[in-house]
């Protein structure tokens, strides 16, 4: 039996359940953030900058002419530029670098968790283990105890959305085999009320860690798969932090020319993409589910058995950013969006305050970037638009 527990206030309720069974299954696009093109845009202007007032022109990119000083954590920083866009309302959905949470204790900060499955199963809880560089705790998902295949956390977003987008960063620890998993859900998107496990809508990202394949797929209102890609599925790399970014826009573009979208991102990374025509209605995604479902069993001749480890396995998560667009501000290590979108980099993204066309408020959020640190801002816009050569600044802690 599952066992649900409050801890949260508000229209978006976080959500975590840990069950002793899986319903549903099934899979995939977008880039470390944004598309990585230039697009086009008819705004033009002038910006503040410290050097004076700047004419923006009708220039398709966006750019960034100035900052108000170096990105020091936990302070706010203004961005000033063109073409950022609009971002209403300017914070994300959710955030949460679970700094102030106590170790060993269930997570809260407004979170809804879950438990069940097995003799003792447990909650998500605040853990000092494995810490990420810069940071002093993260969300540890054990799946250790006998019996217990769900132990997630996700958000309840109670008004319901068609696009989001989702980033946080993992540490995964398994083992000791030589017996793996039959199936690893790690980010699913779902519709209902918070404890509701299916769609539709539904977004996937499943990996079979026994056969180290995976996809990703989004089913529309009627649940029909769109785009289900096994390219680069299984992203299940142990002992190091990795982020991992999600954008899906079920409602994007004209019926019959590709109005549904996803793409995924591992260190700003495209990994895979997937379109189509959807049918729509009503639906809207609900429910965000992390690390949501790890089985304790493998497949013997086609039918589930159990393993002789117990399959056991560890998940930390840290730095979960939720939001239902993909616009946002990004802190990297590379000079250039193009070759983080093509190799991968090392971004952390930022907390906006205010956003504008012209000006952008962040709290700053250094992430794992050392003190004096040169680093190089980014601004994607709601259309996946961004300034192909970043804005150089120092970090400070």
């Amino acid at each position: 039996m599952t066992q649900w527990r409050a801890v949260a206030a508000g229209a978006a309720l976080a959500v975590a359940a840990c069950s002793s069974s899986e319903t549903g299954g099934g899979g995939g696009t977008q880039a470390a953030g944004g598309n990585g093109t230039g697009g086009s845009s008819s705004t033009s202007g002038t910006a503040g900058s410290g050097a004076g007032t700047v004419d923006c022109g009708d220039g398709p990119d966006v750019e960034i002419y100035d900052t108000s000083g170096p990105i020091e954590h936990g302070s706010q920083v203004t961005l000033q530029g063109c073409r950022f866009g609009e971002k209403q309302p300017a914070p994300p959905l959710k955030w949460d670098d679970f700094e102030s949470g106590t170790d060993g204790e269930d997570i809260g900060n407004g979170w809804l968790i879950s438990r069940g499955g097995g003799d003792a199963p447990v909650y998500p809880r605040y853990s000092p283990a494995n810490q990420r560089s810069g940071s002093a705790r993260s969300v540890e998902q054990p799946y250790t105890e006998p019996g217990q295949y769900n132990c997630n956390f996700g958000l309840h977003d109670s008004e319901g959305h068609t696009e989001y987008f989702i980033s946080f960063h993992r540490f995964a620890e398994t083992g000791p085999g030589p017996d793996r998993s039959r199936n690893y859900k790690i980010m699913s998107l779902r519709a209902g009320s918070a404890t509701h496990w299916e769609g539709p809508p539904v977004f996937r990202h499943d990996m079979y860690p026994q056969t180290t394949s995976g996809h990703s797929y989004l089913g529309d209102c009627d649940d029909n798969t769109i785009g289900d890609t096994w390219a680069n599925g299984h992203e299940l790399e142990e002992q190091s932090w990795e982020r991992f970014d999600y954008h899906m826009n079920l409602d994007q573009g004209a019926a019959g020319s590709g109005n549904a979208r996803y793409a995924r991102w591992k260190d700003g990374q495209l990994r895979a993409e997937g379109a189509g025509q959807a049918v729509l209605g009503s639906c809207e995604w609900t429910n965000i589910y992390i690390n949501g479902y790890f089985a304790r069993n493998k497949l013997e001749n086609g039918n589930e058995a159990p393993c002789n480890d117990g399959c056991p396995a560890t998940f930390w998560v840290d730095d979960v950013y939720i939001d239902i667009t993909q616009a946002r501000v990004e802190l990297c290590d590379t000079p250039a969006w193009s070759a983080i979108a093509g190799t991968g980099a090392s971004c952390e993204i930022q907390v906006p305050v205010s956003w504008s066309d012209s000006a952008i408020t962040v709290t700053a959020n250094v992430g794992a970037f050392a003190d004096e640190a040169t680093a190089y801002l980014y601004v994607i816009d709601g259309e996946g638009r961004v300034n192909e050569t970043g804005f150089a600044t120092t970090v400070s802690r």
